[in-house]
């Protein structure tokens, strides 16, 4: 099955997260009933879509999936350095939790199955741009834990004939990204302080404007060969450096750049470079709407609304 011809309903994990509160708005705007899955102390204000279920990924006897035409699985531990000072958490979280996920999916009538991974999972690149037939050396724990739930995906969809889609992003950024991101940990730094302290300036990676990255959900949510993955990028890379220069530019404050050591990153966990090759997204008919400088000048204008 290529298409979902009759999506009327969406069962959501991560809702709660950056990706998740923007896709949030885009399943409303499309009219689709959307079931939230919400850890027990998570604070939610549910929409008028939107129905509440209390559960954990990682405690399958939590929560049900019930009768709905797909599910979108964005529920993770996103951060690198958190997953390298907690590998096991992680694991737990990316792996674990997405085979509990899977394992309630074989139960819910063919629903289409959506699951976020990473470019993480492709590790350091053996050729560029990078496309999905490009083997996985993920570097640290948390490309390793996505790698594990990439395949199981994938494995399930073989095994099971399993409904399913997996998006590889690249780096998506945005407003309400948390601030160990590197798009709003300069952003901030930026707005209160007269110096943007980083790590190394020279890798570059493949900045993507969030509603171009949900547009890419909504498009695999939708369409796309069962059984393959997409990467989600612009296929256009930026240094660090360079990412940091235009924002203090769009910015316009005064202020010095300056990369320190205890910034940088281990390198043997380091990858210089990282581009999408999209071709298949793009193949079902996604382009992104932003470019880079209009993606971080809309972020920036939500930063500062917020600050004010």
């Amino acid at each position: 099955m290529s298409s979902n011809t009759s999506l009327e309903s969406v069962f959501l994990t991560g809702g709660t997260g950056f990706l998740g509160g923007h896709l949030r708005n885009a399943l409303a705007s499309e009219g689709l009933d959307v079931t939230l899955l919400v850890r027990p102390a998570t604070d939610v204000q549910a929409r008028p879509n939107e129905s509440v279920q209390r559960g954990d990924i990682t405690a399958p006897e939590s929560f049900e999936l019930g009768k709905t035409d797909a599910i979108v699985h964005l529920a993770g531990q996103t951060s690198i350095d958190a997953a390298i000072e907690s590998p096991r958490t992680t694991w737990e979280i990316n792996a674990t939790g997405t085979l509990n996920v899977l394992e309630a999916a074989r139960n819910a009538d063919n629903a289409r199955f959506v699951c976020a991974s990473t470019a993480s999972v492709y590790g350091p690149p053996e050729s560029l741009p990078i496309a999905e037939d490009h083997p996985m050396y993920p570097a640290e724990p948390y490309g390793g834990s996505k790698a594990a739930a990439d395949r199981l995906v994938h494995a399930y969809h073989r095994t099971y004939e399993l409904e399913t889609v997996t998006a590889r992003i690249f780096n998506t950024f945005g407003p309400e990204q948390p601030t160990h991101n590197v798009v709003p940990a300069i952003i901030e730094q930026a707005l209160t302080s007269e110096t943007v302290e980083l790590g190394n300036l020279s890798p570059s990676r493949d900045f993507l404007y969030v509603e171009d990255t949900i547009s890419a959900l909504l498009a695999l949510l939708k369409g796309g060969e069962s059984g393959e993955a997409y990467n989600v990028g612009r296929g256009e890379d930026t240094e660090i450096g360079e990412l940091a220069d235009l924002i203090l530019e769009l910015i316009d404050r005064d202020v010095r750049l300056v990369s320190t050591a205890d910034r940088q990153r281990d390198e043997g966990v380091e990858i210089p470079r990282h581009v999408s090759d999209p071709s298949k997204l793009r193949d079902l008919g996604w382009s992104p709407d932003y470019d880079l400088e209009s993606g971080l000048g809309a972020t920036i204008d939500a930063f500062g609304s917020k600050k004010s």
